[in-house]
């Protein structure tokens, strides 16, 4: 059960007031039972009182049975429990790294998974795929940083795209004059730098919005249309061109990420965590990666050559 920050203990209180109006009215109670029924109320209202305490703007959320899950967004609709993540080496198909975490996307897994594999795989430098969910600069500044070079498609979130309007993909980016060229044709051209959510970003700013024959399907800002950049955004764009001209690389994900978590779902019958908790959650995950290791490496050696290559 998840309590929110915007939860009333009156809606609960009302259910329970609900319930005890549907006991049959032939079902009497003496002063005892009567006393121990309002303990019990008492003790699960304070226990409430105690979860809704624990709510601020950062933890909006929390679970009355393991506190350090998450509602987590996923194919099927939203369930609670655990963020898993693999890297797998796209010579083997084995799991190079693993983790689990509590945070909701996966925005900020990139860097330490794709940091562990090359570590364990002995590498110096390495390539890793991903998809779209894991579009962040900040990562993919951390993994270059590494000697690890990205491909991840560009995820488009621009509020504009949602509204049916020209998104920022639609702006081309000039590192060369640092300015964008918006559909129309006309320069974006740079303002001022800030830094919002720890993030540093740069505004450009278009000056012939209002005469622009396409100002309608671009933006619904009375004055001129304001793109935002990344410090590290060339990164990104540079990222692009690497997409756009190894498109083949992008259509290994599928066969190498997803065929070990459809082999631990499936033939492993491992559908859910059994252990409460992150850091038993994150030995589960574990052990469970390296049974799939196991089971994959018998296929590649047979039982034979492995136990010869143990002695």
């Amino acid at each position: 059960m998840i309590v929110r920050a915007d939860a009333r203990l009156a809606e609960y209180l009302q259910a329970l007031d609900a319930t005890d109006a549907a006991e049959p009215a032939s079902a009497a109670l003496t002063k005892l039972e009567l006393t121990a029924k309002i303990a019990a109320l008492q003790d699960r209202q304070d226990w409430h009182k105690e979860l809704l305490a624990e709510l601020d703007d950062e933890q909006k959320q929390i679970s009355a049975t393991d506190p350090a899950t998450r509602k987590m967004p996923t194919a099927h609709g939203t369930l609670v429990g655990y963020n898993a993540q693999m890297a797998v080496d796209a010579k083997h198909k084995l799991i190079a790294a693993e983790d689990v975490t509590n945070e909701v996307n996966d925005l900020q897994q990139l860097a330490n998974v794709a940091l562990e594999a090359k570590a364990n795989l002995a590498w110096t430098r390495t390539e890793v795929v991903a998809d779209a969910g894991y579009y962040n600069a900040s990562e993919v500044s951390r993994c270059l940083e590494h000697g690890i070079t990205t491909f991840i498609p560009k995820s488009d979130t621009s509020a504009n795209s949602a509204r049916g309007l020209y998104g920022k993909s639609r702006f081309k980016y000039d590192a060369t004059k640092d300015v964008y060229l918006c559909p129309a044709g006309d320069l974006l051209t740079y303002r001022f730098a800030t830094v919002e959510l720890d993030r540093e970003l740069k505004y450009y700013r278009a000056s012939n919005c209002k005469t622009c024959a396409l100002k309608s399907r671009c933006t619904r800002n009375k004055a001129n249309r304001t793109i935002t950049s990344e410090a590290n955004e060339h990164l990104m764009e540079a990222m692009a061109a690497r997409m756009q001209a190894q498109p083949d690389k992008f259509k290994l994900r599928k066969t190498l990420a997803e065929h070990p978590f459809g082999t631990i779902k499936r033939y492993f019958g491992y559908t859910h965590f059994l252990l409460k908790g992150l850091a038993k959650v994150q030995c589960e995950w574990s052990l469970t990666t390296l049974a799939y290791n196991l089971k994959r490496v018998l296929n590649l050696l047979s039982f034979q050559k492995l136990m010869a290559a143990v002695a």
